[in-house]
């Protein structure tokens, strides 16, 4: 589960652009960049916080565990810091995609639709699904 950029699609809405956040990308996020679009989310991997140092605007923020589950939402205002002791890896998005997209706490995604499948055979339901696809 290394390599986790690709298309994450949504039971819940449209399809989600993971970008990974790597080199320079990892150090600095969103700052000095234009808004993500909608459907797209910066990833970072092996992180539990982020923070809004030199920010203009909020960004939607998901805290995901080692499971891909979403362990927190919160939206990060410029100038602050947010965290989740619980979280392994966290997406940054366009402010209101949570909503947007019907994300919460408890909500997982998945490493393939069988998988997918699978869970809603038993009875679990499905909030997101991860395909591995290179862009």
């Amino acid at each position: 589960m290394n390599d986790l950029s690709g298309i994450w699609l949504s039971d819940r809405g449209p399809a989600l652009r993971v970008l990974p956040a790597i080199g320079t990308r990892r150090a600095t996020g969103l700052i000095g960049r234009p808004p993500l679009s909608y459907g797209e989310a910066l990833l970072f991997t092996r992180c539990r916080s982020v923070h809004g140092m030199f920010m203009r605007r909020r960004v939607a923020v998901i805290f995901l565990d080692d499971g891909l589950y979403v362990r927190r939402t919160a939206v990060l205002r410029p100038w602050r810091i947010v965290f989740c002791k619980q979280a392994v890896h966290v997406l940054e998005m366009r402010d209101g995609e949570c909503e947007r997209l019907g994300l919460q706490a408890g909500d997982r995604f998945f490493a393939s639709p069988s998988e997918r499948r699978r869970a809603r055979t038993n009875g679990r339901a499905a909030a997101a699904t991860f395909v591995k696809e290179k862009i």
